[in-house]
């Protein structure tokens, strides 16, 4: 999430969201709220302050969020960033949100750097805490007064949980012989595809066209107590073309799962950073 620039620089059914939820407001508070003390103490402080020892964050690879963290200095950089979408499970202890971010050198210079940032959120003892941070990085986009969107998509709530990574093994193997056929068997009608340099993208052909094939090692996954949403982290690699010779590169990616109407999991958030 907001974390990968700050790590870099320093080393189709939504509505808008009416605030008639308290529950999923109380989701949204916990981002503004994280954004916020980012912005009135500092991005260290804040993020050790919404993580956990499980948090999961990519440094380069998936680890400890909380670990690298707390290794780093205060400074005066300011991370800003706000949720335009934030959904919550079933179980109204597990949701996750999106939206833009900016980077400045302090509060007085102007952003040098923009993206999108994820968060999967978990409630532990009554508050919100971070379970995975991630994020991408693109061209400039406004960040303050984004409105916030939900989906219209009920959750489906199940007595038993199903296995994420089996479900997520699935899609990958009809995703090795067919990328676009198993998109369009897996994908919600509310997914949203991140991928580095480009801005959040709807159309599963054109985030496709960002990389033409992706070989995905899946590390870990969790899901709500409701069985309804859920997520699987890994790394992922692949091969890109400059200047004339072709490279394998290795990335990180998060899968964001969910079980609609018709009790069929679907794919909501796919990023590839």
């Amino acid at each position: 999430m907001k974390y990968l620039i700050f790590f870099l620089i320093i080393g189709y059914s939504v509505s808008a969201q009416n605030n008639s939820d308290p529950a999923l407001q109380s989701l949204i508070d916990a981002e503004r709220a994280f954004s916020l003390l980012a912005k009135e103490k500092n991005t260290r402080d804040a993020f050790v302050y919404n993580l956990t020892e499980k948090s999961i964050g990519f440094y380069p690879g998936p680890g400890s969020a909380l670990t690298f963290w707390e290794a780093q200095t205060a400074g005066q950089e300011w991370l800003f960033w706000q949720p335009s979408f934030a959904y919550l499970a079933a179980s109204g202890d597990y949701g996750y949100t999106y939206g833009p971010w900016s980077f400045s050198k302090s509060r007085t210079e102007k952003p040098e750097a923009f993206g999108d940032f994820i968060t999967v959120w978990e409630k532990q003892d009554g508050k919100w805490k971070v379970a995975v941070d991630i994020g991408i990085a693109h061209g400039e986009k406004p960040v303050a007064n984004v409105p916030v969107q939900t989906s219209t998509i009920k959750p489906v709530a199940s007595t038993t949980k199903d296995d994420l990574l089996d479900i997520e093994k699935r899609f990958l193997s009809g995703q090795s012989s067919s990328a676009e056929k198993a998109y369009f068997d897996y994908a919600s009608t509310d997914i949203r595809f991140f991928r580095q340099n480009n801005f959040p993208i709807r159309a599963i052909q054109d985030a496709l066209g960002v990389h033409s094939k992706l070989t995905y090692t899946p590390s870990g996954s969790s899901i709500a107590s409701t069985g309804d949403l859920g997520f699987v982290y890994g790394t992922v690699s692949f091969t890109e073309t400059k200047d004339g010779q072709q490279k394998t590169r290795t990335a990180n990616y998060l899968r964001i799962w969910k079980k609609e109407e018709g009790k069929a999991w679907k794919i909501v958030v796919d990023v590839v950073s």
